[in-house]
């Protein structure tokens, strides 16, 4: 939970057009223009050191739809 911790400090900045929202685990961002060229996202890798995951919203759809069918 440090990560999301240090994370959360990145809030105080403004990221516009991207944006950042925290979960009780995780970090959510938004980068319209993909993260390659994100300056949050670079900001999140480097404040955890390189421990990022990351999904696209096809994939989080996915994934969704595949736990939902098992129901």
């Amino acid at each position: 939970m440090a990560d999301l911790k240090n994370i959360a400090a990145l809030g105080e900045d403004t990221w516009m057009p991207e944006r950042l929202a925290l979960g009780s685990r995780v970090a959510y961002l938004w980068c319209p223009g993909g993260v390659r060229d994100s300056r949050l996202f670079k900001a999140c890798h480097r404040v955890t050191g390189g421990a990022v995951t990351t999904r696209n919203w096809a994939t989080v759809l996915k994934l969704y739809n595949l736990g939902s069918s098992k129901t």
